[in-house]
């Protein structure tokens, strides 16, 4: 039966709310997907960031570490520690929050933020002399738990971001040679 002469039938009517519900049903998810990896992928970005003004840095002798330039370390771990608001991360160990956030502020000048909702983040970049050549970690958490353990810089990817990271920030240990690092402003 028409509804009226110029309109859909009711079979018709209902055929078109049960695709556009399909298609709904099937789309947003997809979305929310794509927004997610995007927000991930961002979050690596900002991560590889930190770790490249860091070996940055460190390659220009602009990191102290226990008092000894960074080009000077021959041996042992140095960490830097950052974050983007002392009030937020107040408990940072093995250094003072205004210190992390001044090693930030060295490190990059504008955002480094998170890009699930632009939350404020904290972390360190661990550089372990080890080996002939200085091998970069980062680990990067924001205030809402986004984040990863201590993963490579160089391997870093969208799939090491989750949604229940912690931070823990290694303490200063001179005997293990473990340091915890300042940048030097420029």
């Amino acid at each position: 039966m028409k509804l009226n002469r110029k309109g859909f039938t009711l079979i018709e009517l209902l055929a078109v709310i049960t695709i556009l519900g399909i298609l709904m049903i099937v789309g947003i998810p997809a979305v929310q997907r794509t927004i997610n990896n995007s927000r991930k992928d961002t979050f690596v970005d900002t991560a590889k960031e930190y770790a490249n003004a860091v070996k940055t840095a460190w390659a220009a002798d602009d990191i102290t570490c226990g008092g000894t330039k960074s080009g000077s370390m021959t041996a042992g771990t140095g960490y830097i520690i950052f974050t983007t608001n002392a009030d937020k991360f107040s408990s940072l160990t093995g250094t003072t929050a205004d210190d992390a956030v001044a090693n930030k502020n060295a490190l990059i000048q504008s955002g480094g933020k998170s890009s699930f909702g632009n939350a404020e983040v904290a972390g360190y970049v661990k550089v372990d002399l080890s080996s002939t050549n200085p091998k970069y970690f980062v680990h990067m958490v924001d205030e809402k738990q986004n984040g990863f353990d201590e993963k490579n810089s160089d391997v870093l990817e969208r799939s090491d971001v989750g949604s229940t990271a912690s931070l823990t920030v290694p303490s200063e240990d001179t005997t293990n040679k473990v340091y915890v690092c300042t940048v030097n402003a420029s």
